[in-house]
């Protein structure tokens, strides 16, 4: 696909030197993680352009619109049911390539800003406005690397309100925008600073939407989040669970409920952040005292061989981590190393601590069957009350309960089975999102979804502890119905 880069140059240039021309309106699209935005800017002159922006930065927005150019790059805008998990092929399928997609990077403060023109791509975009669906966007160079940003559009005052909720600093970089500020919002046909107010700090003073409406969109997402297909939830009790497509099984506690499948999930997902989920086929909630939330997602790549474990160096995959970090990163450190298990299970976890003073935790946990593995996350709140030792305790625990079936164990291999792209080591990598150990297949796999948890997946708990308090149907509070918890689980016995 040939692209006419100068062209583009000369294009962006005469039109944003214009001086005849006025923004009329403009709609605007929150990305996934809070952290980004994108705009759709319209003109006088009837033209349209794009904008997205990264607050903060992130590294692989800036490696592919200023390394790659639009000669050697593919651009693709994905409907959001299709652009989830962390394969490129789910944000680059074919049918979905605009053919014309033209760029331009550049920086501000911290913040990256990619300025986009193409009339094929707006029409699309206006197609997902209109039908208040989520999309990808994703810019691919298969000899650098690639970038995805899911995007939803904020259509009213309530979805303000989430953003509120999620990241009030995004909010209030939202109305700094020059856009936001000197123009109307064409699905609110109104100036967002008629509903909220920062200060010169970029903090939140004032919100003047209805509480009345607040509450009512929050009661509502409690409704919808009970309603949900949660197994554990009305009679609970331990019990195994089938892990779906793995042939494996994980124990469930008494005090926890959980819901399979992509599309419970992807429910789940859009009631708690607005879009569709990236691929899991399970997720597991401390449904006590809502504590933390397990991720589980089975990937079909072969056998994974540990030969390269020995290679494996956790003070290297550190630094590494830490020269990928977004740049309001201020420490990266290990909770626990990545270690390998008897039952051949791999689990790692590091706390990143933010220039805002916010610490999150990411911990993950690499379950080693004949034909693939599972793919586990485990998000947890970090309070004074954390204990390392024992949440390590706590990962491995779970972990030693998640058991292939007979002939589906990874010492069930035979000679001839399929086997995996990478060994322990590059997996461990490539899931860290560094380059030691992992071959570039996996990284460009990988790479652009591994970084992005340096976001951890935090919001739902602020949301899910709200829930806590509330009523359930049967007038039990959520911990009224769930009593007992047990500190350990209980492995299993043949």
């Amino acid at each position: 696909m040939k692209k006419l880069f100068l062209l583009f140059i000369l294009y962006f240039s005469s039109t944003l030197s214009s001086s005849a021309k006025t923004l009329i309106n403009y709609s605007i699209f929150i990305e996934e993680d809070s952290t980004g935005i994108m705009l759709i800017n319209r003109y006088s002159d009837k033209s349209v352009e794009g904008k997205m922006i990264s607050y903060g930065g992130y590294k692989w927005i800036k490696e592919v619109y200023t390394k790659s150019t639009p000669d050697n790059s593919s651009t693709y805008i994905t409907p959001g049911k299709y652009a989830y998990g962390n394969d490129v092929e789910n944000y680059t399928r074919p049918e979905y390539e605009i053919e014309n997609f033209y760029f331009n990077f550049s920086y501000r403060k911290n913040d990256y800003i990619v300025d986009f023109i193409s009339p094929e791509a707006i029409q699309n975009i206006e197609g997902f406005i209109s039908r208040k669906e989520t999309f990808s966007l994703a810019t691919y160079n298969p000899r650098l690397a690639w970038y995805a940003g899911t995007f939803t559009p904020i259509k009213n005052v309530e979805d303000l309100n989430y953003i509120s909720n999620q990241n009030s600093i995004t909010l209030c970089n939202i109305l700094s925008e020059k856009e936001v500020v000197s123009s109307i919002n064409r699905e609110l046909n109104e100036k967002l600073s008629n509903n909220f107010k920062c200060d010169d700090n970029n903090t939140l003073i004032s919100n003047n939407s209805s509480s009345v409406q607040n509450n009512n969109t929050e009661d509502e997402q409690t409704k919808k989040f009970y309603a949900l297909d949660w197994f554990n939830l009305d009679d609970p009790k331990e019990h195994y669970a089938e892990i779906p497509s793995s042939n494996s099984e994980v124990y469930i506690l008494e005090s926890e409920m959980y819901i399979k499948g992509q599309q419970e999930i992807d429910k789940f997902s859009n009631i708690l952040f607005g879009h569709s989920a990236n691929e899991n086929d399970m997720v597991i909630i401390d449904s006590s005292d809502f504590a933390y939330t397990i991720y589980i997602n089975y990937k079909d790549e072969g056998y994974i061989s540990l030969k390269d474990w020995k290679d494996v160096d956790s003070k290297q995959l550190l630094e590494e981590m830490k020269s990928t970090a977004k740049d309001d990163v201020t420490n990266v450190s290990w909770i626990f190393e990545p270690k390998i298990y008897e039952n051949k299970n791999v689990s790692y976890s590091y706390k990143v601590i933010w220039q805002d003073g916010a610490q999150t935790l990411e911990t993950k946990i690499l379950s080693l069957g004949r034909k693939g593995y599972n793919s586990i996350s485990v998000v947890k709140k970090i309070d004074e009350d954390f204990n390392t030792k024992e949440f390590e305790e706590f990962a491995l625990d779970f972990a030693n309960t998640i058991t292939f079936k007979e002939g589906f164990r990874h010492s069930d291999y035979k000679s001839g089975d399929k086997a995996a792209a990478v060994g322990i080591g590059g997996l461990v990598a490539g899931t860290l999102g560094v380059k030691a150990l992992a071959k570039a297949g996996i990284i460009a796999k990988l790479l652009a979804f591994a970084v992005k948890f340096w976001w951890v997946i935090l919001a739902p708990l602020v949301f899910l502890g709200s829930l806590f308090s509330k009523k359930s149907s049967s007038g039990e509070t959520s911990s009224e119905k769930v009593t007992k918890k047990r500190k350990k689980r209980t492995k299993k016995t043949d």
